[in-house]
């Protein structure tokens, strides 16, 4: 009975780390990737004056129409 206490207590220990480990990992990846992100896109419209998105737009733009029939 003590030994599957014991082993009950180790497993909860071992998913408590895995999960505060897992959790500071994805928490340090977010915060670093979205800080670059922005300081690109960023520099991005101060350098061309229009945000990226609208500068790799098409010159033309063209309809398509569609009939059920």
């Amino acid at each position: 009975m003590a030994m599957k206490i014991f082993t009950a207590r180790i497993s909860l220990s071992a998913i408590l780390i895995l999960v505060v480990t897992l959790f500071a990992v994805a928490e340090s990846g977010t915060l670093s990737g979205t800080k670059e992100g922005t300081m690109m896109k960023d520099a991005a419209l101060i350098k061309t004056g229009i945000p990226p998105i609208d500068a790799a737009a098409p010159a033309k733009t063209e309809t398509a129409t569609f009939a059920l029939g």
